[in-house]
C-alpha cells in the first residue's frame, strides 16, 4: 500500500513538473494538468530581474526578429506575439499566438492565447480554421494542426524552462 501511494505521489509531482498546455475551445491554451487559463513555474533561489533576462535573452536568440515580436514591461512581464506557419500539400495554415510571462521572485506565470488560425493559399488568407465541434471537441480534420500548435507553444515554454535552468552553466571561455 505504501508503495502505491508512494508512486502515484512520484508521478503527480512529475507530472506537474512537465504541465504541458493545449488548445482549449475558448481559445485559451490551458493547463493539460488542471485546465487552469496559465502555468507558474517555480524557480528556487532566482530572483525576478534574473529571471526576466533569461526569458529575453531566449527570445533574443530564438526568434528571427525579436524586436517584431517582443513587448516588455521590465521586469514585470514579457509578451511574446509569434506567427508559425505550417506548410500543407494543398494549403498552409498560419498560426498565430500570444505568450505572456509575468515574473516574480523564483516564479514565472506562462499565459498563452490562440489570435488567429487561418488557411492561406499561396499568400492569399482565405479565412479562419473552424478547431471545435459544436461539442466543444476538436474536429478530425484538424486534429495533427492543433497537435501541432499544442507543440510549438510547449516548445517555447519547454525552451524558456531550459534556457532559465541552464543559464549560466555554459562555457563562455571562447
Amino acid at each position: 500500500m505504501k508503495r502505491t501511494i508512494i508512486f502515484l505521489f512520484i508521478l503527480l509531482v512529475a507530472k506537474e513538473l512537465n504541465a504541458q498546455m493545449i488548445l482549449a475551445p475558448n481559445k485559451k491554451f490551458v493547463s493539460e494538468l488542471d485546465s487552469s487559463a496559465y502555468i507558474v513555474k517555480e524557480y528556487p533561489e532566482i530572483s525576478q530581474s534574473v529571471l526576466y533576462a533569461r526569458v529575453k535573452q531566449y527570445i533574443v536568440q530564438t526568434y528571427n526578429s525579436p524586436k517584431t515580436v517582443l513587448s516588455e514591461n521590465s521586469p514585470t512581464s514579457i509578451s511574446i506575439f509569434g506567427v508559425e506557419t505550417y506548410n500543407g500539400l494543398l494549403v498552409n495554415h498560419i498560426f498565430t499566438y500570444k505568450i505572456v510571462f509575468t515574473f516574480k521572485e523564483s516564479k514565472v506565470k506562462i499565459d498563452v492565447s490562440l489570435v488567429s488560425l487561418e488557411i492561406s493559399e499561396g499568400r492569399i488568407v482565405m479565412g479562419e480554421v473552424v478547431i471545435f465541434d459544436s461539442h466543444g471537441k476538436v474536429r478530425k480534420i484538424v486534429k495533427k494542426l492543433v497537435e501541432s500548435c499544442n507543440n510549438t507553444i510547449n516548445g517555447v515554454i519547454n525552451g524558456v524552462d531550459t534556457s532559465i535552468k541552464n543559464a549560466g552553466s555554459t562555457n563562455d571561455n571562447w
